[in-house]
């Protein structure tokens, strides 16, 4: 069950059950655009991230790399069958490799850091 950790339980100790939430469709943006809604467009930016840094530190991730394929050969396959429609950024394969370069930099920094302090 994914719990809302600034949510108040009810009456009975129960929170939201926000797993019971279904994820929106695919919608029309105020852009005109077609557009992935929030989850699970958010959802591809933090699996690829955690992606990347796997890969930085030689970590495998078989799910997640088996989740980020299925996710992108969806993208491309919507991307080629709909032609005639505008499509937001959201339908473009990202690698999101500038943000990883950055947080896998500042893993770097901050392990040397703690590495090199004296105690």
């Amino acid at each position: 069950m994914l719990i809302d950790p600034f949510s108040q339980p009810d009456s009975n100790g129960r929170y939201f059950d926000f797993s019971a939430v279904p994820i929106r469709k695919i919608f029309m943006n105020r852009e005109g655009l077609l557009d992935i809604p929030r989850m699970p467009k958010e959802d591809y930016y933090r699996l690829k991230i955690i992606q990347g840094i796997a890969k930085a530190v030689q970590v495998e991730c078989p799910t997640i790399d088996h989740f980020i394929q299925i996710y992108e050969e969806k993208l491309r396959t919507i991307t080629s069958s709909t032609i005639h429609a505008l499509l937001s950024d959201a339908f473009t394969v990202q690698t999101f490799s500038v943000d990883i370069e950055m947080i896998c930099h500042e893993l770097q920094v901050n392990s040397l850091e703690v590495h090199t302090s004296p105690n």
